[in-house]
């Protein structure tokens, strides 16, 4: 290869890499011009969107769209202005009612006691919180025309105890069924089935529970502080003697499976040992392996499998017990013991769990091992099994 030949490729070559670092460069700077505007758009929307967040709430007069402009000057080291949400006079008291009062839609006004409440728990006098909001507006908030509105109050808002008035013998009496329901859900509420959050259930809770009707039990398993001892209770005890029917009893359990904090709290203490916030240890809380027990054992007909199925999905438990109800779902010849190895193939987490992945990675369902392919996903070195699908 003659040199001018060389020099000619060599030319080219650099010309190439000095076209891409310009084309490289110039994505560069569009890609900062574009992040430049987005910055620049949200600083201005700024002021609009705190003035949003305040509009309504800060009774202050003058003042209600927020603290005056910066202090001219430099301050080396700056003051924080107070909040002006912190006042809880009479002119914040009638402002409030009187624009509570002036909103005609229900949404509206629960919107406008959600802001009164974050504004009093953000508050800088402390111990301020929504239970200081004005025993006037709490009558009229509890004694709302709209049933939506009286329900939200009744599942959101602390209806004794610290309260000036107790709103509690009022909500249960409520003419609307939906009120006397959404009171059940409060973790507020001072007639809740179980006691010292959640870790005794008293021997004459299903008497209790009897009493409820079908929608105030159903607003019970919505409670924040559904308790697990409760739960299984509920699974372990009859149709009959809780006075239900296989109907109503399906429903409960299946919202209950599907309460937000209950599974969290599986997923928090159900796996593995566990330290509290005292800093003491804990093993498995052992109610959610039981769940899986009473479930494998009570709850596989197909009438009522989907109570099964969605604790097996949601609720978590040891990984030895996913093994053990997987093994026992493989060698059974139950109609629905393929659609319940699913379920537990959906629980499972590809580092604690796997084990029972690697099992179903050769399950005789297809439906499962795919199943299994997705919640290994990447992480098939992981498990131990190939990285193709199953």
């Amino acid at each position: 290869m003659s040199l001018t030949l060389i020099v000619v490729v060599l030319a080219i070559c650099l010309a190439l890499m000095i076209r891409a670092a310009k084309v490289r460069q110039v994505s560069l700077l569009k890609d900062l011009e574009s992040r430049l505007v987005k910055l620049e758009t949200q600083v201005k929307e700024l002021p609009q969107k705190t003035k949003e967040s305040i509009d309504g709430v800060m009774a202050y007069g003058w003042f209600d769209e927020g603290w005056p402009g910066p202090v001219k000057g430099d301050e080396l080291t700056p003051f924080e202005n107070p909040d002006l949400g912190s006042s809880a006079d009479e002119y914040t008291a009638q402002i409030h009612i009187a624009e509570y009062n002036a909103m005609n839609s229900p949404r509206d006004r629960i919107k406008f006691i959600k802001r009164l409440c974050e504004a009093k728990r953000t508050a800088f006098a402390p111990g301020l919180e929504w239970s200081s909001l004005d025993a006037r507006l709490l009558d009229i908030v509890y004694s709302d025309e709209s049933p939506f509105v009286r329900a939200w109050a009744a599942a959101h808002l602390a209806s004794s105890g610290a309260q000036k008035k107790d709103y509690e013998a009022a909500l249960q009496s409520d003419p609307s069924p939906i009120v006397r329901a959404a009171l059940r859900s409060n973790p507020n509420h001072n007639q809740l089935p179980w006691q010292y959050g959640g870790t005794v259930v008293p021997e004459d809770v299903n008497s209790c529970f009897c009493q409820l009707s079908q929608l105030e039990r159903l607003g019970l398993m919505r409670n924040p502080e559904l308790s697990e001892k409760f739960v299984l209770m509920l699974l372990r005890d009859s149709s009959e003697s809780l006075g239900l029917s296989q109907k109503e009893h399906v429903e409960v359990l299946t919202a209950a499976a599907q309460n937000p904090e209950l599974i969290l709290s599986s997923r928090n203490t159900g796996r593995d040992s566990w330290i509290g916030r005292h800093g003491d240890c804990f093993g498995a809380t052992h109610e959610f392996a039981e769940m899986w027990d009473v479930c494998l054992e009570r709850w596989m007909d197909s009438d009522v499998s989907r109570v099964a199925y969605l604790f097996f999905e949601l609720v978590q438990t040891t990984p030895k017990k996913k093994l053990e109800v997987y093994n026992a779902l493989l060698g059974g010849q139950h109609e629905k013991a393929s659609v319940m190895r699913s379920a537990v193939i959906n629980s499972c987490d590809p580092q604690l769990d796997s084990a029972i992945l690697r099992a179903a990675w050769s399950d005789p369902d297809q439906w499962c091992r795919k199943y299994a392919a997705a919640r290994v996903g990447k992480f098939s070195k992981l498990v131990g099994v190939e990285e193709a699908t199953p």
